[in-house]
């Protein structure tokens, strides 16, 4: 159902904040968000008390906001919990950026077969599905590349049997414009005012944030729209 706005707002600001977003992004963020929670089992109210654990070093590892959203529909539609998912996901990420000695090498094999630079340019899903390949997918090697065990139960949720549902979800919420119309569209009629709150208090969100616009980082400049 409908959260409370203020929630919802929180959870929006969040994440424009938290990657210095274009105040004309703000509709796409939303567009995510709903479509996560679609897909995933979890609640405006729940994202927003985890997404900060995850949305800092995801933008600094370039991890765009739909694959961070695309990987806690993912867990959370497994059995973990939003805020289990989210630390399991930032855990992950850490993992990546700074890797030990097996992982290091596994990376560089996957960059250089795949003719890249760094991982993140291959997203988060496919290079772990990568990663857990290159070991034929074996939980045991699996926890000797990804040490921290909240890390390891996250990825596990992500690559093996579960990596096609996991490229699923990634390409839904990928393109997942038009999801908050949708869900104001699907509401039923004893929903529909508190709807209506709802985008008027995003309309004035969009107004406040548009006043006061962020600006971009020069290297998330660079990349444009691709951090969405």
């Amino acid at each position: 159902g409908v959260t409370g706005m203020e929630t919802s707002i929180d959870a929006l600001t969040s994440v424009i904040n938290g990657y210095q977003l274009n105040v004309n992004k703000t509709e796409r963020v939303s567009d995510i968000f709903f479509e996560t929670i679609r897909l995933g089992k979890t609640t405006f109210a729940e994202l927003n008390e985890s997404i900060g654990k995850v949305i800092p070093i995801a933008a600094s590892a370039g991890i765009s906001f739909a694959e961070v959203s695309a990987a806690l529909a993912t867990m959370t539609r497994q059995g973990l919990n939003t805020e289990m998912s989210a630390t399991a996901l930032r855990g992950a990420i850490a993992e990546l950026l700074a890797p030990n000695e097996k992982l290091k090498v596994i990376l560089a094999q996957i960059t250089k077969e795949q003719d890249v630079l760094h991982w993140s340019a291959l997203g988060l899903q496919r290079t772990l599905d990568l990663v857990a390949k290159s070991v034929n997918n074996d939980t045991t090697k699996m926890s000797e590349l990804f040490g921290n065990i909240r890390a390891l139960t996250g990825v596990l949720q992500m690559v093996g049997d579960n990596a096609p549902m996991a490229a699923r979800v990634l390409d839904l919420v990928t393109n997942s414009v038009g999801a908050m119309g949708k869900a104001f569209a699907e509401t039923s009629s004893t929903e529909q005012t508190a709807m209506n709150r709802f985008k008027a208090k995003f309309a004035e969100f969009k107004r406040d944030i548009g006043r006061g616009e962020p600006p971009f980082l020069s290297w998330l400049a660079a990349r444009g729209s691709n951090l969405i």
